[in-house]
Formats: structure tokens, C-alpha cells, sequence
């Protein structure tokens, strides 16, 4: 059986669950020696584990996979370089919008690592905004789209990614906003520490070609 069968052979029962009507109950997922991600409805008494509690008719959350954080940081490497933006301005904002929690549903229904809402998933092309590989790509699309619209503020960008672009077209810079303001200067903080911890040199950064940027 191969391992891309596995995953889905043990994902079905899951799925029929779902397809039954509102789901109430708890699943437990573990990695074996291969890497093989398999599914379970009782813990595993012979691996580490993750516990996930379905109690919202979340279709979604079936497929979300919690990563380790260097493969987390792998595939935030694959995605800046796809996109040209820097690797540490990503992972603050994906630690200021979920705390690295690919399972994280705001209040207002943003979903996943970097916390798309619905509509603009939709139009990044998210089917599944929990899976990691999918929101970080439209997460980190949707940064560079707004790198490009503010040339290259990053400050304006982020603050845009928490308010909309078009805020910042209202009142003509960050919104006085008390939770965006907090949001812009989180991801400073998170921006600094990452700089710090893990220098990145890359070839094309994203304000390099920008006059006179603004950076966090």
C-alpha cells in the first residue's frame, strides 16, 4: 500500500462522518517512520500524537496537519522565494496572525496560519485554508500583491493585510485603528527577532527596487 494511499484509506472514515451529518467528535493524527500522516478516532498507543476536536461541522479542519516549525520555515523559504518577499516579514506575520496554529478561526472567520478570510481565499485559489502548503501560498500572494500596491511600505502593507488596502487609501497611511496599530507594531517586534535569529541574505528583497521604502 503506498503511503499516498494510506493517507487517504485512512482519512474515508473520517470523511463519511463528515458526509453523515454534524460532527461531535475527536480524531487523533500521527506520523510513522516514513512520514506516512495517518488517522485515527482513538490515540495511538505506540506514537506521539495530535488530538483535534471537530465540534463545529468544520469541513475543513479534517485535512489540517499541525508541521514542525523547520518545516514550517522550509516552506515559508519555498513561497518567499516564489514571491520575492522577505522569509522573516512572512513568519511574523504568520506568528502575529495564528501563532504558527494552522487550525486558528478568528472571530470574524479568518482561517489558518496566516488568516484569510473566506472571500479572499476564495480569490487566491484556497480550497482548504487550514492546510498549511495552501494558506501559506495564498497568505504570502496576497502580502506581495499589497508589497506592490503600497511600493514597496511594507508598514502600509502590513497594515493593510489587517485592515484592507482600502483603509489605508482613507485615511492616507496606517488607520488610527487601536487593533491595527497594535497589529503593525507586533509584527515589527516579530520581524526583528526573526532578522536577528536567522539573517537572511536574498538575492532580490523585496524593497530593493523601491524608492525611498518605508521599512518595519
Amino acid at each position: 500500500m503506498t503511503a499516498l494511499f494510506q493517507k487517504f484509506s485512512a482519512l474515508m472514515p473520517l470523511a463519511l462522518v463528515l458526509l453523515s451529518g454534524p460532527v461531535r467528535a475527536d480524531f487523533f493524527t500521527f506520523t510513522d517512520a516514513d512520514g506516512t500522516i495517518h488517522f485515527a478516532d482513538e490515540p495511538p498507543d505506540h506514537a506521539q500524537f495530535s488530538i483535534y476536536k471537530l465540534r463545529n461541522e468544520d469541513p475543513f479542519r479534517i485535512a489540517a496537519i499541525r508541521i514542525p516549525r523547520e518545516e514550517l520555515r522550509k516552506l515559508i523559504s519555498r513561497y518567499s522565494s516564489q514571491y520575492n518577499v522577505t522569509p522573516s516579514l512572512i513568519e511574523a506575520v504568520v506568528k502575529a496572525e495564528s501563532e504558527y496554529d494552522p487550525m486558528a478561526v478568528s472571530k470574524k472567520g479568518a482561517r489558518g496560519l496566516m488568516q484569510l478570510m473566506p472571500t479572499t481565499a476564495e480569490q487566491l485559489g484556497v480550497f482548504n485554508p487550514h492546510d498549511p502548503k495552501e494558506n501559506l501560498r495564498g497568505g504570502i500572494r496576497y502580502l506581495k500583491q499589497l508589497l506592490e500596491q503600497f511600493q514597496g511600505d511594507v508598514e502600509l502593507a502590513v497594515a493593510a493585510y489587517n485592515a484592507g488596502p482600502g483603509a489605508i487609501t482613507k485615511y492616507g497611511g496606517v488607520p488610527p485603528f487601536p487593533e491595527t496599530v497594535d497589529y503593525v507594531k507586533k509584527v515589527r517586534k516579530y520581524y526583528d527577532r526573526f532578522q536577528e535569529l536567522t539573517p537572511v541574505t536574498f538575492p532580490h528583497d523585496v524593497l530593493a527596487d523601491q524608492q525611498q521604502p518605508n521599512p518595519l
